[in-house]
C-alpha cells in the first residue's frame, strides 16, 4: 500500500488510547486478538468509532478456535481456553468485517460466530521478495547434479509437529518414509525437527539448518539446491484453513 502510494499504512504493535491518533484514519486492523485486555482494547475503538468515523477489520490468517487447533500445535495453549475463544468470537461479531486467506476458512467461521461480513483475502508472497529466484537453467543443471540423492527440503513452521509428545501430528504419516530413506535422499530441515530425527540430525545423515531472517529466507532457500520442498498436513479443519 505505502510503496504503491495507494495510501499511508502504519503496522502498530502498542494499544493506543488517545482518541485523537484516530482522527482521519479510515480503517483499523486488529490481527488475531484474543486475550481479555486484546477484547478490551477493541470494545475502546469501537466506542469512538462513530466519532473518528473508522472501520474495524478483524483480520486473522489461522483458524482460533480451540476445539479446532491440534493438539500437537505449539500454539494451542494461547487459545485453549472458553474466556480465549468467547473473546475471539466477541470481537469478530463486533467487527465492521473479518479477512481470512481462503474459502473454506470463511465458510468455518461462519459457522462459528455466525458473522457474515467475511471476506478471503488469499497470502501470497510478494513477487519482489520471492519472485526473482525461478531459474530454469539452475534447476536442470541441479537435478542432474543430484541424481544419485535428490534434495528434499521442509522449510516450514515447527508448530506442525509435536515436539514435546512425540505423538500424532503433521508428520506422523511420513516419519518412517523419512527414517528409511535417508539415504536414498538428502532431507534438509530448517528451524525446527520433528522429535524422532534427532539422532539422524545429529549424526549427519539428515541436513539441518538454523532458522532464516524474513530478508534473507528466499535467498537462503534459492542456494540450498533442492528439487523437492515437502510439506506433509494431517487431514483436519485447521489445515485445511491454511
Amino acid at each position: 500500500i505505502n510503496m504503491n502510494n495507494l495510501g499511508e499504512s502504519t503496522s502498530l504493535t502498542k494499544m493506543i488510547f488517545d482518541k485523537n491518533w484516530f482522527r482521519d484514519i479510515k480503517t483499523v486492523k486488529l490481527q488475531r486478538q484474543a486475550s481479555t485486555p486484546q477484547k478490551q482494547y477493541f470494545e475502546f475503538l469501537k466506542s469512538i468509532q462513530a466519532e473518528m468515523g473508522f472501520k474495524i477489520i478483524y483480520e486473522v490468517d489461522d483458524v482460533v478456535f480451540r476445539e479446532e487447533i491440534p493438539d500437537y500445535n505449539s500454539g494451542k495453549p494461547s487459545f485453549d481456553n472458553d474466556e480465549i475463544r468467547q473473546n475471539c468470537v466477541d470481537m469478530m461479531r463486533m467487527a465492521d468485517e473479518v479477512t481470512v486467506t481462503c474459502k473454506f476458512m470463511r465458510d468455518l467461521f461462519i459457522q462459528k460466530t455466525g458473522q457474515e461480513k467475511i471476506s478471503v483475502i488469499p497470502n501470497f508472497p510478494p513477487e519482489w521478495w520471492i519472485g526473482h529466484y525461478y531459474d530454469s537453467y539452475k534447476i536442470a543443471k541441479n537435478y542432474d547434479k543430484n541424481r544419485k540423492r535428490p534434495r528434499i527440503l521442509y522449510s516450514g513452521s515447527g508448530a506442525h509437529f509435536d515436539v514435546k509428545k512425540g505423538g500424532q501430528d503433521d508428520f506422523s504419516h511420513v516419519l518412517k518414509f523419512i527414517i528409511d530413506n535417508r539415504y536414498k535422499y538428502q532431507f534438509i530441515f530448517i528451524g525446527a525437527f520433528p522429535p524422532q530425527l534427532h539422532p539422524y540430525i545429529q549424526n549427519g545423515e539428515i541436513e539441518f539448518h538454523h532458522w532464516q531472517t524474513l530478508t534473507n529466507y528466499p535467498k537462503f532457500i534459492s542456494e540450498l539446491n533442492v528439487q523437492l520442498t515437502l510439506a506433509p498436513l494431517m487431514d483436519n479443519n485447521f489445515n485445511k484453513s491454511k
